[in-house]
């Protein structure tokens, strides 16, 4: 070979051996950044699973929270209807005492009395209206809707109930 065409041939071979080393160099840098953009998405992926883990968490101790107010809420409303029976029991004990305290009266201290047929008197009650079970006669019902501190005249029987006859007498 001539001096000439040696050195053609070494020039080539020098760009060649450059070309291939910037490839080389180019292909680090495409595995390096390829290998850096796995990483990130690795770290992104653990930072995703991680924040729903919180969320998880924080999303339970919100329902917990919840959980928590609406059972206060509950229990709020069972006090207050437990209390409404209270009072609705001691006005109902109430009643009934003021009814046997009226029947434990003597019969010279009951206003109402009623004459029987033989002329003897007879022991008189004063009851509360009847029960809503127990549908009153038209004229009581009529009388009790215009005034509820109606009372009504009432027989007492052997078992010291009191009988409604029918009849109001307003105290």
């Amino acid at each position: 070979m001539t001096k000439w065409k040696t050195r053609v041939a070494i020039r080539n071979v020098r760009r060649l051996q450059e070309e291939f080393d910037k490839t080389e160099r180019l292909d680090f840098r495409l595995r390096r950044d390829l290998a850096d953009a796995r990483a990130y998405l690795e770290t992104v992926k653990a930072k995703d699973k991680a924040k729903r883990k919180t969320n998880r968490a924080e999303r339970i101790r919100a329902q917990l929270v919840e959980a928590e107010e609406e059972a206060n809420r509950a229990f709020e409303v069972a006090t207050e209807t437990s209390r409404a029976a209270e009072k609705t029991k001691k006005a109902a004990n109430a009643s009934r005492q003021a009814a046997q305290d009226s029947t434990s009266k003597e019969p010279a201290d009951i206003t109402h009395k009623q004459a029987s047929p033989n002329g003897s008197e007879q022991k008189h009650c004063l009851s509360p209206p009847p029960s809503k079970s127990t549908p009153p006669s038209p004229a009581v019902s009529n009388a009790a809707s215009q005034d509820d501190d109606v009372y009504y005249d009432a027989e007492c029987n052997s078992d010291g109930d009191a009988e409604i006859l029918g009849s109001m007498f307003p105290l």
